[in-house]
């Protein structure tokens, strides 16, 4: 790690301890040896967070361009096997100190399935971009559940590193794959406010994406 990616790790660090401290948890930072419990020896985690019935472990990245999957794997898994706890991969762009919310949740597959629903409705009577935008939230969210599904700590990341991560090691289709790089910037365009003009074959692109999605996900649960 440069000097540079070190001094935005340690302030990223120092930033999401004092969120964790203002929220009720009590904090490790670093933690090692016998601040550890028994089933994190031999791992050395950034921050440890407890608080009555909810633990915590985080570990943050600063930049996104090597691949994580597998190099945490073995931590998430350990942390989600047990009751209470969880795992959180935290990234920081590169001259980026500030995380993402400490207390940020994944939506479920029915608060999902009511997004899709609703972008449907939209869909019915001509709002395109709107649609086009309840289905993308859709499709991002399943991607992320799908990545918790898969034991994989990759769902709170950056939406194109997620994209990248998810379909080298095989969690989506490279059809899928390159139909959500053909809409991102559709969906950039009207994220950030420029004019944007959505089109039916888009969204039926993305809805059909979002169903396959879906899909993987019931198949992954059965």
């Amino acid at each position: 790690m440069t000097n540079q990616s070190s001094n935005v790790a340690s302030k990223a660090l120092e930033s999401l301890a004092e969120k964790y401290r203002a929220r009720g948890y009590e904090v490790l930072v670093e933690p090692q040896g016998s601040d550890l419990p028994a089933f994190l020896k031999g791992f050395r985690p950034d921050l440890v967070a407890r608080r009555q019935g909810e633990s915590v472990v985080v570990e943050v990245k600063v930049g996104t361009e090597t691949s994580v999957s597998e190099r945490y794997k073995d931590l998430a898994e350990a942390v989600q096997a047990q009751p209470g706890w969880r795992f959180d991969l935290v990234f920081i762009k590169s001259g980026d100190g500030e995380p993402i919310a400490v207390d940020a949740a994944l939506p479920d597959e029915s608060e999902l399935q009511g997004r899709i629903e609703r972008a449907n409705q939209l869909e019915a009577i001509g709002a395109l971009e709107a649609a086009f935008m309840v289905l993308w939230a859709a499709a991002e969210g399943l991607m992320r559940l799908e990545a918790r599904r898969a034991g994989l700590p990759l769902d709170r990341m950056p939406l194109s590193a997620l994209i990248r991560e998810l379909y080298s090691v095989g969690e989506i289709s490279r059809e899928d794959y390159e139909a959500i790089l053909r809409l991102m910037d559709t969906r950039n365009r009207a994220m950030h406010g420029f004019s944007t003009q959505v089109s039916a074959e888009q969204v039926s692109e993305l809805k059909t994406t979002v169903e396959h999605f879906l899909t993987e996900i019931r198949s992954g649960s059965a």
